[in-house]
């Protein structure tokens, strides 16, 4: 690894930008070098080179011919062709990597570093197994800053070659140690369905359950602890040294796995799916459909929702009274002013009498009861 080259060719400098990255991601430090023109470039390559990263857009020429040119004349180097689309190379040695796909460029970056074929390790990215049924219940967030201390004792402790910690959907959260060839995304993305398992059996043997697990493989050994109902830890060993550490997995990563659910609290055990969107409440206004089904066809009709309206009934006028014609009306009979009164009627409208009349009675006080009402004659 000592005596890595890669060399970029991209006059944006795009492509320097994502090597570095990689290698920070990667914790790897070989010689790279930014070549601003093809003549650099294939000096450069001339000098020695691991991997070479060439855009495809070039100012002069075809970033697709010089990769496949010096694929051509060096079977030894790696050549990445950077695409703004995920498109196939007609050249076998060139593997194509669109400028979003990160995480196969980063496995590209590593398996040329390590000698491996780049193709095949861009090929096993869209192939890393997840959860086979769609996950997307919360998940508690950690900080991997707030870990770096409890992870760095807890490898020391355990005298592993390295430590990974994922979430139940197959995510990387952090990372610790050497993995050299090993592919660890791919391997977490194996193991997350282990978790769903453990949280079905908990549901039988009752409790907070905690889980370790062990894989004996001639090149490593991993150990998988799970941390809550959400994460799981990967504690890797040398293949030929793996069996004997169940005694310092399960004394102290069941510590450090401790360590790790009391810095994400109460969360680690708490399963609580994501709550679906409430259907939206319907206005008034809003039309519903109500399906007319017949032996040839369904139609959907509009309809309006139902509302009580409180409404005036309609006015209905009575029907109006015929009254038959009085004849011989004779009009000054009635209102006329020599209109005849009998008897006592003939003093009703004499103020006169009424005043001498009331005078007479109560000495003068004005009123009259009911008796002395009838008595004078107002009331009959």
């Amino acid at each position: 690894m000592a005596d890595a080259r890669i060399i970029t060719l991209d006059p944006s400098g795009a492509a320097g930008r994502m090597v570095r990255s990689a290698l920070e991601l990667l914790d790897l430090v070989p010689v790279q070098v930014d070549a601003p023109t093809v003549d650099a470039a294939m000096r450069e390559i001339d000098r020695g080179a691991t991997l070479f990263v060439v855009a495809e857009e070039l100012d002069a020429q075809s970033g697709s011919e010089i990769a496949a040119q010096v694929a051509d004349h060096n079977d030894d180097i790696a050549v990445v062709l950077i695409t703004e689309d995920d498109v196939d190379t007609p050249h076998d040695s060139v593997v194509a990597i669109s400028r979003g796909s990160a995480i196969s460029f980063v496995r590209a970056v590593d398996a040329a570093i390590h000698h491996r074929s780049i193709r095949d390790a861009v090929r096993r990215t869209a192939a890393i197994p997840l959860l086979a049924e769609p996950d997307n219940s919360y998940i508690p967030h950690i900080d991997p800053v707030a870990l770096d201390s409890v992870l760095d004792q807890l490898q020391i402790d355990l005298g592993a070659l390295g430590l990974l910690l994922a979430t139940r959907t197959g995510h990387l959260v952090v990372s610790k140690g050497a993995f050299g060839s090993l592919d660890v995304d791919r391997l977490v993305g194996m193991l997350a369905p282990t978790m769903k398992a453990g949280r079905d059996v908990r549901d039988v043997v009752g409790g907070q359950i905690s889980t370790v697990q062990f894989y004996d493989g001639e090149s490593y050994a991993v150990f998988v602890l799970s941390i809550g109902l959400h994460h799981f830890l990967c504690v890797l060993y040398g293949g030929s040294n793996g069996a004997r550490q169940f005694g310092a997995v399960n004394r102290f990563g069941r510590r450090g796995a401790e360590d790790i659910i009391a810095r994400i609290g109460a969360d680690a055990f708490i399963w609580q799916p994501t709550a679906q969107e409430p259907e939206p409440v319907r206005s008034t206004a809003r039309m519903k459909a109500v399906r007319l089904e017949r032996s040839d066809s369904t139609l959907e009709v509009p309809l309006a929702k139902a509302e009580f309206i409180e409404t005036t009934p309609e006015y209905v006028p009575e029907p109006e009274l015929t009254l038959e014609p009085i004849e011989n009306l004779d009009l000054d009979a009635l209102f006329g002013d020599d209109v005849a009164l009998d008897g006592d009627a003939e003093h009703l409208f004499d103020l006169d009498v009424l005043e001498d009349l009331t005078k007479s009675t109560q000495a003068g006080k004005g009123k009259l009861d009911w008796d002395q009402a009838k008595e004078i004659g107002l009331i009959s």
